[in-house]
């Protein structure tokens, strides 16, 4: 009949031809039933049979029972196959044995055949219902570390939106771990741009090009028209699917999901788009998740965008005070902003961090923020100092320290004041305000003190340059005389590994120090 079930075999091993017969008559109607008369043919059946019972006598030609079951029971395939051993012997030495040995049941001959046929049905009943559990167990296993596997991704998206600074960093990751949660080919997190009417990719697998979708065109609008889910089992068939990607890179969309992002206020502000589900379409857990994700980054985008309004706000305010600086003292007019410029230059040749530039770059802007305290009869003075002059300009490390202890710096930025306030520590000691001394005073600030002399050497001041024995005018220092003096002090005022890289960038610094000069005609 198509589709019955094939019947459970049944391995019999007797050396009696009646017994034999008599068991294949008996169970032929519900099993298949193959026999053996010793340990030679049983090995041989179990090669080619796989048995879903095995019934068993104890007294064999050439081996006996006991040890054709402790050889089935080591053989991890049949393991689990029951043994019911039937044995004339009835004495309960040999039941425990049996027993011991791994067998399910002991009938005695003679024994009846209804009899047999209800335990040999309960036992292979039983052996399915354990096979039936075991699977039931596997698939819920295999359930479970889907589940977990997800969560762990959940759990690692969430860390990711809310403790990474780098915001552009973030979201390819967050696009991989995406792809992960919601078991699909790619993901891509498009952003609205809402005056032109354009989705932009903001992070995409396997794209390194922006790619920008106007008004309609793909699905992704679908979700932004409707501000709802839009889900497709086969893009092709939807007269609004883009092909035109799928055709340059050999590519094939299949099943869609497109949850619109929005952020706390309700305002659209982008797509999270997955394609081609592994397992076949997406469903509502799909949905679910999707919907769970675009939450998170729709508050991480609001909160990226907070983040760079405030760190707009700061360097306006840190350019600002500089300004404010160099409104006292007209003549080193770009002193921090050129001065910044070469420190950056040379912590990217050195391979900073991007926290460290950036620490970098405010205590450059900042870093003569002390100079408001300095009175402007020593700040504006022309030709050398006496000593009291000196005592109150070198007093502006000092006041630079104390201003800047006093405003609220973001946790990433609380090395600024330290760095700002040591650009005149020198590495042999000698400097000023603490007299620090070589790795004492903070890697940064040696940056600084480096660029802060070259910009001083190279731009027009209030005082004469000198170089040993020879005597300057006021105007720039010649280029080649300024790489000299940085050469000359290393390892007294400089840093040496930071001149080398100053040395080394000569034909950057050059080209700098020209731009910049251009730019005050």
């Amino acid at each position: 009949m198509a589709g019955r079930l094939p019947q459970p075999r049944i391995l019999v091993v007797d050396d009696s031809p009646t017994i034999l017969s008599g068991l294949g008559e008996g169970l032929a109607d519900l099993y298949e039933v193959v026999t053996a008369t010793n340990g030679a043919e049983t090995r041989q059946q179990l090669q080619k049979f796989a048995p879903d019972l095995v019934l068993l006598d104890i007294v064999l030609p050439d081996t006996t029972g006991y040890e054709i079951c402790r050889e089935i029971k080591k053989d991890p395939r049949f393991t689990n196959v029951p043994v019911i051993f039937l044995s004339s012997l009835d004495l309960p030495a040999e039941k425990a044995q049996a027993f011991a040995l791994g067998a399910v049941d002991f009938i005695t001959k003679p024994f009846e055949m209804v009899e047999l046929r209800a335990r040999i049905a309960l036992h292979i009943g039983l052996c399915q219902a354990r096979a039936a559990l075991a699977d039931q167990n596997r698939l819920l296993e295999e359930t479970v570390r889907k589940r977990t596997t997800k969560l762990r991704h959940i759990l690692n998206m969430s860390l990711l939106l809310n403790s990474e600074r780098d915001i552009e960093r973030t979201f390819y990751r967050v696009v991989t771990e995406a792809s992960l949660i919601l078991d699909c080919d790619r993901t891509t997190l498009y952003l609205l741009d809402t005056e032109r009417q354009v989705l932009w990719t903001k992070a995409a697998e396997g794209i390194d090009t922006v790619i920008s979708l106007p008004a309609g065109r793909g699905l992704a609008w679908k979700a932004v028209a409707s501000g709802k889910p839009y889900v497709v089992d086969d893009a092709r068939t939807d007269p609004d699917f883009d092909s035109s990607w799928d055709r340059q890179h050999g590519y094939r969309t299949s099943s869609v999901l497109c949850q619109p992002i929005h952020n706390r206020k309700g305002e659209l502000k982008g797509v999270l788009q997955a394609i081609n589900k592994k397992d076949g379409s997406f469903g509502k857990e799909d949905e679910e998740l999707a919907s769970s994700l675009a939450a998170q980054i729709g508050v991480a985008l609001e909160t990226g965008e907070l983040l760079e309004e405030l760190k707009g706000a700061f360097e306006s305010f840190a350019r600002a005070l500089s300004r404010a600086v160099e409104a006292k003292h007209p003549l080193t007019a770009g002193h921090a902003f050129r001065v910044t410029e070469y420190s950056l230059l040379l912590g990217r040749r050195i391979g900073l961090a991007e926290a460290e530039l950036e620490v970098l770059k405010y205590a450059c802007l900042l870093h003569d923020i002390g100079k408001i305290g300095v009175p402007d009869r020593v700040l504006t003075k022309e030709g050398p100092f006496d000593p009291e002059d000196r005592r109150l300009m070198n007093g502006h490390a000092t006041w630079t320290k104390l201003i800047l202890s006093e405003i609220r710096l973001p946790r990433n930025l609380l090395d600024v004041t330290q760095v700002a306030a040591c650009h005149h520590e020198r590495i042999d000691g000698k400097g000023y305000p603490a007299c620090l001394k070589g790795d004492a005073i903070p890697f940064l600030s040696r940056i600084i003190a480096v660029c802060d002399v070259f910009d001083a050497l190279t731009s027009r001041r209030d005082y004469s340059k000198y170089d040993g024995a020879a005597i300057f005018t006021k105007d720039p220092f010649p280029l080649e005389n300024a790489f000299d003096i940085l050469t000359r002090e290393q390892g007294r005022q400089f840093d040496p590994r930071v001149v080398a890289v100053a040395l080394a960038a000569r034909e950057e610094l050059s080209t700098c120090l020209t731009v910049f000069l251009a730019s005050r005609r």
